[in-house]
């Protein structure tokens, strides 16, 4: 594991290709997804949002989603 951490080291530290863009790995833009859901919370469109509250309203139970 320790090698393996020592080529992605290499990796990340490689010349870009585009100096705004940082040289990603397998897994890196999935961890980077992880860390956003985990502190903003996962997305739901509005559409599917009005769904859910339409089959809370109609089971008679409590919507507790919130978004914005």
């Amino acid at each position: 594991e320790e090698d393996l951490d020592q080529v992605i080291d290499v990796l990340h530290n490689a010349k870009r290709v585009d100096a705004n863009q940082p040289v990603l790995v397998a897994g890196d833009p999935e961890r980077a997804n992880k860390k956003e859901r985990l502190e903003q919370g996962v997305p739901i469109p509005d559409d599917l949002m009005e769904q859910l509250r339409a089959v809370a309203k109609n089971a008679d139970v409590p919507f507790v989603l919130s978004g914005t």
